[in-house]
């Protein structure tokens, strides 16, 4: 099954984001918004398959071809696979 990005990019999601991936991953500081989003759990870092760029994401933004239950499976693995490392 695959993940797709807002514009369409093979994504594998890589854990839950945090406040700090706002600074980090898009160069800017956080607004209301941001912090909301990362107290619902609503950002997630996310990889493209074709280059290992890493990205935050929106999850509401998020297509995969089982629908949102693939997309909240993966988070669930990816935050599993995050603890134990």
């Amino acid at each position: 099954m695959t993940i797709y990005s807002r514009f369409g990019c093979e994504i594998e999601i890589v854990r839950t984001a945090c406040i700090a991936d706002v600074r980090h991953l898009d160069g800017r500081a956080p607004d209301t918004f941001d912090r909301e989003s990362v107290s619902r759990g609503a950002y997630v870092v996310a990889k493209r398959v074709e280059d290992d760029e890493e990205s935050l994401q929106n999850i509401c933004y998020l297509r995969a071809d089982d629908g949102m239950r693939e997309i909240a499976d993966a988070i669930e693995i990816a935050d599993g696979k995050a603890a134990q490392s």
